[in-house]
């Protein structure tokens, strides 16, 4: 996957509409609870906040980012996606967006 022209890189929000509601995004290591073991993101769906492990090469961050976008979608349309479904979707929809570059470019 190539980031060359991909934005996420460049421009990374403050806060992000998911279905409505405003997630704050914080560029962190993310919290995590004794014994649990390390994430590269988290959503609290509770407080609509989500976290991003900034210390990872580009197309790794965009792929977190969407995993924990998806957290939020499942959880909004209580779709109860297991964590394999939304690591395979958010993998997927990673490799097109950086496949494509200009996907999204007006």
């Amino acid at each position: 996957m190539n980031m060359k022209n991909t934005r996420i890189g460049h421009n990374r929000p403050k806060s992000i509409k998911i279905l409505g509601k405003t997630y704050a995004v914080s560029w962190q290591t993310p919290p995590r609870e004794q014994g649990e073991p390390d994430y590269l993101g988290r959503c609290y769906n509770d407080t609509n906040h989500i976290y991003v492990e900034p210390k990872m090469p580009q197309d790794q961050i965009l792929d977190t980012l969407l995993h924990e976008i998806t957290h939020a979608v499942s959880a909004q349309l209580s779709l109860d996606l297991d964590e394999p479904t939304v690591h395979r979707r958010a993998t997927g929809l990673a490799a097109v967006i950086l496949d494509n570059p200009g996907l999204f470019r007006q």
